[in-house]
């Protein structure tokens, strides 16, 4: 049982070199890799010269952009046109494969990472997501984003295999402010399990939220989970707690703002019902049962 990898970039060339030494150390290499650039066409020519030669590995550009600047809602577009990419290339050239991988172009992975995600999905047929714990650093101290205890969903890293049966059944990555998110729920709607594997860990050269700056990026993500249908009591909560366990301790505060801004400016929200009755109610039973239930403990 084999996977493909897809990694969507823009505009990281800097950090694609150490990328390609850990995806050639895995001890379970993909049988196909798409790499899709939605940079400029510089950027795109130095992935071409950096990835040449392996012929399993495949760089493309991003064809289409749904939404204008940085957006997630691109990355899941890219992520998109690449598994069609890489569907296409399996197909030519007679290879199954019943995982699919993501990863993002600013990690470093253990060798076996991929190889102990399959095998536990192997082992486990309804496991739909898997990933394993994202680690990174700020201003020297290191920071392991644990899943939180009673709280379903949480600690997932955006480097990932999904089974192709799930991946497919859902259409692929939704088109939402939070797609790795949005596919969380859709799994567990769906009757598939998800989970987090503590004992595996990834190193992310760039905490979450920092690519366009921490109050920059921080604030976007409020305005995106305005955009999901997030209760306002869920955001807060939520927020507070994610800024509270790990640093940059000021990160809530763009974050609320975010979120608060969008409120009043009444901007719209997704179309997709399924993730808006997730976020605007469950997620806050969920959350609200968590807390209660940790304080007891």
């Amino acid at each position: 049982m084999q996977y493909v990898l897809i990694t969507p970039t823009k505009s990281e060339t800097q950090y694609l070199s150490r990328l390609k030494e850990t995806v050639l150390g895995q001890t379970a290499r993909p049988v196909e890799w798409v790499i899709i650039e939605g940079g400029n066409t510089e950027d795109l020519q130095i992935v071409q010269e950096l990835f040449d030669g392996n012929d399993w590995i495949h760089v493309i550009r991003q064809r289409r952009f749904p939404r204008t600047g940085y957006h997630h809602v691109n990355l899941a577009q890219a992520v998109n046109e690449a598994y069609e990419c890489a569907k296409v290339i399996c197909k030519e050239r007679a290879v199954a494969f019943s995982f699919v991988g993501k990863t993002d172009a600013t990690v470093v992975l253990p060798e076996n990472y991929f190889e102990t995600l399959l095998s536990e999905m192997k082992r486990e047929p309804m496991l739909g997501v898997a990933s394993g714990v994202e680690v990174g650093w700020y201003k020297g101290r290191i920071i392991r984003n644990e899943p939180i205890d009673n709280l379903a969903l949480t600690g997932f890293t955006d480097i990932r295999l999904y089974r192709k049966s799930f991946f497919e059944q859902v259409g692929g990555y939704p088109l939402t402010p939070s797609p790795d998110g949005s596919l969380l729920v859709k799994a567990v709607n769906r009757g598939w399990q998800v989970k987090v594997f503590k004992g595996l860990s990834c190193f992310e050269y760039r905490i979450g939220g920092s690519k366009i700056g921490i109050w920059h990026g921080n604030k976007l993500k409020g305005k995106l989970m305005y955009e999901l249908g997030y209760n306002p009591l869920l955001y807060f909560l939520l927020t507070t707690y994610t800024a509270i366990r790990n640093p940059p301790y000021y990160q809530a505060v763009p974050a609320l703002y975010g979120y608060c801004l969008s409120a009043v400016r009444r901007e719209r929200r997704i179309d997709d019902d399924e993730i808006k009755e997730y976020f605007g109610h469950t997620r806050l039973q969920e959350v609200v049962r968590a807390i209660l239930s940790n304080l007891r403990h």
